[in-house]
């Protein structure tokens, strides 16, 4: 009788203990609750106040300040007729930040992702507002040098009123209630890499409270910085525990019965359950829930750079960038070429067979760089200070100049300005079968530069890198994304190719 009563305290205590940790996380949840609250209010004011400030300053540039008549048709207009066009374009823009999740949790300590973002709603606001001007006739008539001047200001204004308001946060310590607390279940590199990246940024969205092995290998080859919270068997306690807001599976080799038991778990403590991107391997931004006869199905819906109007716009982009490249570049191919002949007499362009969009084969054009003899023993990447170069080549290859004739080969549409490095077939052969999802790679044409090259992953280099990067930029493609590493390309000169 005394071991039941015994008994019967302990789990009484147990479930007393329970239930105060979880009112004790419900009233953390309410006071981090309010905390975002006033963070969305304060983001809200500073968008409204920055943004309409950049409106004023446009007008006043255009209409009373006479700064810009160089180059701006001189006007005068009074800035109270112009308030309408204020008001319908703060609203009209701080619509476009919401479309675009800039109020969202997630979306409060990312800085490194505003800017971009910033930039395309500015974009997006511009042509949008003058496309409405226009078609409904509004008086008085909107200038377009107003609208190119407030979508101009918007950028760094806006942005510069967020940094503000979250260096002030971090300040009050308000970061750790901002940040979404996270448990990892399981262990692999991938999860290895999102460990290092939220280390690395102080302000990161995420905060990881630490990880649960799901088998004994899992303690003795991680070599995590975060503290293993014990086995997976005790989830359900360490979350009651530890607070978490998401829990996050990486092994779904616990199988179906324990991941719907998890989620089940997670629902009854009102925390996010997650299955990690990484079990899907690629393109996980484009997965969506589709009907099949019926039958919901989760499955990769058509990527944003294979829209029919995203392949025109880019291939309009590779044609006129093609022509300029061609035009403003000939001088320069003709002297490296008249360099390349003087010190290693023969042919001076040099035509390889590479691999392109599909695994359509095409002869990739470039300035020799290398001695007429350099692949007698096989072929193969350059590598850092290779023997087989030309004195010429070594410069030509560290500044990008033996690839310049390859404008040829995207205005003729074998090639892309940007997009994945070609490889040669008979080293894709070895690839495909060695390095999983390698062939992915081939769904867009390839570039001249692409996403993995200005990160300095050229020549020898992790080829699992360079695929890794390659597809990020299949799954994120964008214009603006395209112009970045175009930009980055001209300013940077890494490795060999």
């Amino acid at each position: 009788m005394t071991n039941i009563r015994t008994s019967h305290r302990d789990s009484t205590k147990g479930a007393n203990l329970q239930r105060l940790l979880r009112q004790s996380r419900a009233l953390q949840q309410h006071r981090r609750e309010r905390i975002r609250s006033v963070v969305v209010a304060l983001l809200f004011i500073s968008d409204v106040l920055a943004f309409s400030f950049s409106q004023v300053a446009a007008a006043y540039l255009k209409f009373q300040s006479g700064w810009l008549t160089w180059f701006v048709p001189a006007s005068e207009r009074d800035l109270g007729t112009y308030l309408p066009h204020f008001l319908f374009g703060l609203i009209f823009y701080l619509s476009l930040c919401a479309t675009q999740e800039l109020y969202r949790e997630r979306r409060f300590l990312n800085l490194s992702g505003l800017f971009p973002k910033l930039v395309k709603i500015a974009i997006l606001w511009c042509f949008i507002y003058l496309f409405i001007s226009l078609f409904f006739r509004i008086s008085p008539s909107i200038s377009r040098y107003y609208v190119l001047f407030t979508g101009i200001l918007s950028v760094p204004f806006v942005y510069a009123a967020r940094y503000f308001i979250l260096k002030c946060m971090l300040r009050r310590k308000w970061i750790e209630d901002l940040q979404q607390k996270v448990i990892l279940i399981g262990w692999n590199r991938e999860i290895e890499s999102f460990i290092r990246l939220v280390a690395r940024d102080p302000r990161h969205p995420y905060h990881i409270l630490g990880w649960l092995r799901t088998s004994a290998a899992q303690a003795e080859d991680s070599n995590l910085s975060v503290k293993c919270l014990g086995h997976y068997d005790d989830v359900e306690q360490v979350i009651i525990v530890q607070r978490p807001d998401i829990v996050i599976l990486e092994d779904v080799g616990v199988g179906v019965k324990a991941i719907d038991w998890l989620l089940d778990m997670c629902g009854r403590e009102h925390v996010d359950f997650k299955i990690a991107g990484s079990f899907y391997r690629v393109f996980v931004s484009a997965l969506r829930i589709q009907m099949i006869g019926g039958i919901p199905v989760l499955g990769i819906q058509r990527l944003a750079v294979k829209a029919w109007y995203n392949r025109i716009l880019k291939r309009i982009v590779d044609i006129v960038g093609g022509i300029f490249g061609l035009i403003v570049f000939s001088p320069v191919m003709l002297y490296f070429a008249w360099r390349v002949r003087k010190e290693s007499p023969g042919s001076v362009i040099y035509r390889q067979v590479r691999s392109g969009l599909r695994g359509e084969e095409f002869k990739i054009l470039k300035i020799r760089s290398m001695k007429l003899d350099a692949e007698e023993d096989g072929i193969g990447w350059t590598t850092q200070d290779d023997p087989r170069r030309l004195k010429v080549g070594e410069f030509m290859r560290k500044w990008n100049i033996d690839e310049l004739p390859q404008f040829w080969n995207v205005f003729k549409g074998e090639m892309s300005l940007v997009g994945p490095r070609p490889e040669r077939p008979e080293l894709i052969e070895d690839f495909k079968h060695d390095i999983r999802l390698y062939n992915m790679r081939h769904a867009v044409k390839p570039g001249m530069t692409g996403w993995a090259q200005i990160h300095g992953l050229r020549g020898d280099t992790s080829l699992r890198d360079r695929i890794r990067h390659d597809l990020y930029y299949i799954e994120n493609w964008s214009v603006l994304m395209d112009f970045y590493i175009m930009a980055k390309t001209m300013a940077g000169n890494e490795n060999a190719a």
